[in-house]
């Protein structure tokens, strides 16, 4: 394990801080609405899985793993948090059009570049998975690489997440110098995508 894992799985040890969105200042019955208060709700329920999870897992002894009412819970909250992840990332993807690589740009070489190594990634951990589930005996061998990768893959996601905080801070004023007053009247009858008044 690098130097920069073994900081990393030390940070992760410590609970996380959970950021709740703020509301929207111009509520309203749009579609757009109520998609953000769907993912609102997901992320609340995801943040109370992982809390509920995190709490087991810090109080886990060698007796809690043969006690079959331990599993369970720890099964219903991992399982909890991946249904409110999954319908989260349903939601955003409903917000963004849905409209897989119609969006990318084939001249741009960022977009190539990050497109190929996210479905690499996608690729190698089916690959993996079935592996391990053909030859289990290999699964012990394979873990720590593919913990590394886990580790990697949690660099990479908070890397966009803080380019789409940028994206998102520089484009309001964008757009409110560009639409102008448009902006404000749009919002003020509810059009909102995502947060943003477009």
């Amino acid at each position: 394990m690098t130097a920069g894992h073994a900081e990393r799985k030390a940070a992760r040890s410590v609970p996380p801080v959970s950021r709740e969105p703020s509301a929207s200042a111009h509520g309203s019955s749009n579609a757009s609405s109520g998609k953000l208060a769907r993912l609102r709700k997901y992320h609340s329920q995801a943040l109370q899985y992982a809390a509920n999870y995190h709490n087991l897992a810090s109080n886990a002894t060698a007796a809690s793993a043969s006690d079959p009412a331990f599993r369970q819970q720890a099964s219903t909250e991992l399982s909890g948090f991946n249904t409110n992840f999954v319908g989260f990332t349903s939601v955003l993807a409903e917000l963004g059009g849905d409209h897989g690589v119609a969006n990318l740009d084939p001249t741009n070489n960022l977009e190539t570049l990050l497109e190929s190594i996210i479905n690499a990634n996608k690729d190698i951990l089916t690959v993996t998975y079935n592996l391990v589930v053909s030859l289990p005996i290999v699964g012990p061998i394979l873990g720590p690489i593919v913990y590394d990768l886990k580790c990697t893959l949690d660099d990479l996601l908070d890397i966009v997440e803080n380019l789409t905080d940028a994206i998102v801070n520089a484009i309001q004023p964008l757009l409110q110098a560009v639409l102008g007053k448009a902006v404000t009247t749009t919002c003020a009858s509810g059009v909102q995508v995502a947060g943003l008044c477009i």
